[in-house]
């Protein structure tokens, strides 16, 4: 495991937010992930009325919050994404009109804490990139849901999201200073491309500053990882949480054959695979490990769909 130079006891700090929703929103459906600088997870909120308060450590420049509530439309939920600082924040939701079908930004007031996409950088970021956004938002609302089990339709879709991809990183390029670049490149791009280019791009780009952080540092350890991944090669270590809130540590199987399935509800031969790689396991219970990682966005698809899996999820 690659040491990071910087110790916790020095670089960790503490957010805290108070959130609160409109009364009428069922608390159950709501999503709260954040982001510590190390990773993101799922918060499990345990709510008083229709408010939460959050309270954890964090190791980046800033903990990053994202909140969801459905529409009706799965693809497109009401969303809202936040920097928190060390000093005590708060934020208020607004009434949504649920019966909406496509996506809008959750509006809010906040107070100690910044809205990313307000931020200047995010502001100029969609400018540059506005034919791009708009050309995928048209797509999407053209084909509706097609695109789940259409492959032409799906290679249209991700080629149009590369676009965007590389738009962002064009944006990235010429702005190096900015800490919403350094996040964005972190956070959404850092495998868009090869680990060795992208690494040429953070290093050819970030100031020194943002460099030798402690996010910066765990750029570095994530792409020479990937780049170091390859036949004949040990496997980058992870760990991540299974669909059971269970934590999958590949370092924990050592001395086992170790399957990575990736799959998605949508895709036919992967589901075809599956009865297949359920008699593996059966038949190689002691040697074998078997990790299924779904690229789903459609929570009720991959509900159905996980119910055929035998092996961690």
């Amino acid at each position: 495991m690659t040491t990071v130079f910087y110790t916790e006891t020095l670089s960790q700090k503490l957010f805290k937010v108070n959130l609160k929703f409109p009364p009428e929103l069922d608390t159950a459906l709501i999503k709260i992930r954040i982001d510590n600088g190390k990773g993101e997870r799922r918060i499990v909120p345990i709510f008083f009325g229709n408010e939460i308060i959050i309270s954890d450590t964090f190791y980046s420049r800033y903990a990053h919050l994202y909140c969801t509530y459905p529409s009706r439309n799965p693809r497109f939920p009401f969303s809202n994404s936040f920097f928190i600082g060390d000093t005590a924040a708060s934020i208020l939701f607004s009434s949504i009109d649920t019966n909406l079908t496509t996506s809008f930004l959750w509006n809010c007031t906040v107070e100690n804490a910044q809205e990313i996409g307000k931020i200047k950088e995010a502001e100029r970021l969609t400018a540059f990139a506005l034919a791009e956004f708009n050309d995928l938002k048209n797509f999407l609302n053209a084909v509706g849901d097609q695109f789940y089990t259409n492959d032409s339709l799906k290679g249209i879709l991700n080629f149009k999201i590369r676009r965007i991809s590389y738009k962002e990183i064009e944006f990235i390029k010429q702005n190096g200073s900015s800490y919403y670049s350094f996040w964005l490149f972190r956070s959404e791009l850092i495998n868009s491309l090869s680990a060795d280019t992208m690494l040429k791009i953070y290093e050819s780009v970030f100031t020194q500053e943002l460099k030798n952080s402690f996010e910066g540092k765990e750029i570095e350890t994530i792409l020479k990882e990937r780049m170091n991944a390859g036949k004949s090669r040990p496997a980058p270590h992870f760990k991540s949480l299974d669909v059971n809130n269970k934590l999958v540590n590949l370092s924990a199987f050592k001395g086992k054959y170790v399957i990575l399935d990736f799959w998605a509800s949508w895709c036919v031969p992967c589901i075809a695979e599956m009865p297949m790689l359920n008699e593996l396991k059966e038949k190689y219970a002691d040697k074998l490990v078997l990790i299924s990682i779904s690229r789903d966005h459609d929570k009720i698809r991959f509900k159905e769909a996980v119910k055929k899996i035998k092996w961690i999820g």
